[in-house]
């Protein structure tokens, strides 16, 4: 019988992080911020956008400003430079 404390069934192998969510993007289709931020998403992954001025979404009510980025539950307000993006979101 093999006991599930035996140290012989112990791994090397790192653990496996489970997936994050994606990066939420708030924003409006007539912000041009908003509409500049989308423009810097181009081969970024893991990215969610919500034009909030056209759905009911109720994700929206994080937005104090467009567009405006959740990550990770927190909110972040602002254009974010796509140098940058690495950093919030983790791409």
């Amino acid at each position: 019988m093999v006991s599930i404390l035996d140290p012989g069934l112990t791994s090397d192998a790192p653990a496996v992080e489970p997936p994050r969510e994606p990066a939420l993007l708030l924003g409006a289709s007539w912000c041009g911020w908003t509409q500049r931020q989308v423009d810097e998403l181009d081969g970024v992954p893991n990215v969610e956008v919500v034009m909030c001025d056209k759905t009911e979404d109720a994700r929206c009510e994080h937005a104090t400003a467009y567009p405006t980025w959740v990550v990770d539950g927190e909110a972040h307000p602002g254009f974010v430079p796509r140098a940058d993006l690495p950093a919030l979101i983790g791409a």
